[in-house]
């Protein structure tokens, strides 16, 4: 590959890598776009487009344009939005930064467990009443986390929650001995593993032998008393299952950091629904961020510019 290639990254932070880029690549020209608005004729020349996978960005229009697109950096560990894609074509390359992200899914994990077994809204609104009210409080020690999908993420927060004293139940694809995890069984037996399960965290990638798995033989399964986190993807949990479980107290509550549409519409009851705690997406994210997605795309970089495709 020649050093003279035409990479655009697309992100609010484009001048961040911007200037990552020209300082560590001389050679190459970047071009920035700040979001899908600011794309304009830059396309034309890119064979390296970097950027957050999602749909927003790339869609048919988005790759028909770029007629030179030899490589995709997607700055998100998920590739869903682009493979399917027909304008994505079999000779392009694809990569993720998937592993970075481990860290910050489990501390979002973790924080979400404590709010839900210490009711931190509850806790809120009565602060926002001025309203002194002490109420029964729910520790992590000694209680089970079954924690669905066993990558980078559901590692990490074995860690995490062995070190708060939980006994932790790992459900994967493939089983095997993992540090941190007391037991490990397929997802072919998630049913039978949540029936103790006083949190069960949904960290497992999203695809067609995980959609909606986690539903109501799941909810009906737990115990009145269980919680439900999801940081995942939205379509691993069947929303309307679960409004039925909490409306009909099978489940205890649930945080969720990500859904089937995002962003959330005002009109979905999952705002309001009393035991749920709603977040925008933010389970991957950090305030290093960007370095850790440099620390993944610089190298990629390097290679593809070496002709060193196989070690990207």
């Amino acid at each position: 590959m020649a050093n003279d290639s035409t990479v655009l990254v697309i992100d609010p932070d484009a001048d961040y890598f911007h200037d990552r880029l020209i300082a560590d690549f001389p050679g190459i020209r970047v071009l920035t776009a700040l979001g899908p608005d600011d794309i304009g004729d830059k396309l034309a020349d890119a064979e390296v487009i970097a950027a957050m996978g999602s749909k927003m960005i790339f869609h048919e229009g988005v790759l028909e344009k770029a007629p030179r697109l030899k490589w995709i950096q997607a700055f998100t560990t998920g590739t869903d939005k682009i493979t399917p894609l027909k304008a994505f074509r079999k000779d392009m390359l694809l990569t993720s930064t998937r592993g970075m992200h481990g860290g910050q899914m489990a501390e979002m994990a973790l924080m979400q467990m404590l709010a839900l077994a210490r009711d931190l809204p509850r806790m809120l609104r009565n602060q926002g009443q001025a309203k002194w009210d002490r109420f029964l409080q729910i520790r992590l020690l000694g209680k089970t986390v079954v924690i669905l999908g066993v990558g980078t993420s559901g590692e990490s927060l074995a860690s995490l929650c062995k070190a708060m004293g939980m006994t932790v139940v790992g459900v994967t694809g493939t089983p095997r001995d993992l540090p941190n995890f007391d037991r490990m069984v397929r997802r072919s037996e998630l049913t039978t593993a949540v029936k103790d399960a006083d949190f069960l965290v949904i960290v497992v990638p999203y695809e067609k032998a995980t959609h909606k798995m986690v539903n109501a033989a799941v909810f009906a399964a737990m115990k009145p008393t269980a919680f439900v986190c999801n940081i995942a993807r939205g379509g691993v949990l069947d929303e309307e299952d679960l409004l039925v479980a909490l409306r009909e107290d099978k489940i205890a509550g649930a945080a969720l950091d990500v859904f089937d549409v995002e962003p959330l519409p005002p009109d979905n009851p999952l705002w309001r629904e009393p035991n749920v705690i709603v977040t925008p997406h933010h389970a991957g994210q950090s305030d290093v961020y960007n370095e850790q997605v440099y620390d993944i795309f610089g190298p990629n970089l390097k290679c593809f510019l070496e002709g060193r495709i196989g070690e990207m």
